[in-house]
């Protein structure tokens, strides 16, 4: 199990080794391992956002948080709202080419 927290910039990401093993008989295992807790070097995600735009106005090139990827983005978000008004526990998702 993956936990993200983004309010602790020192243990965002931790992985837990847990789980359950069933066995050919009908008793379940429970496993309790270790915590797993990757070093993560933070920086604010506006900077970050905000610098790549910059970058873009001086080269020209695309910034990477462009229209295509909002797009895409907001597509995933609609299909995930479909899903939960459907009960559907998944939505299968068509990506379309938005070369113009």
């Amino acid at each position: 199990m993956v936990v993200y927290d983004d309010t602790s910039p020192s243990e965002m990401i931790k992985i837990y080794n847990k789980g359950a093993d069933v066995h050919a008989d009908p008793v379940v295992s429970y496993r309790h391992g270790a915590i797993t807790i990757p070093h993560i070097d933070w920086i604010e995600p506006l900077r970050l956002e905000c610098e790549d735009f910059a970058y873009s106005i001086r080269t020209g090139e695309q910034p990477r948080a462009n229209g295509r990827v909002g797009l895409e983005v907001v597509r995933v978000l609609a299909a995930a709202q479909e899903a939960l008004e459907q009960q559907k526990l998944h939505k299968t998702i068509t990506r379309v080419s938005l070369e113009a």
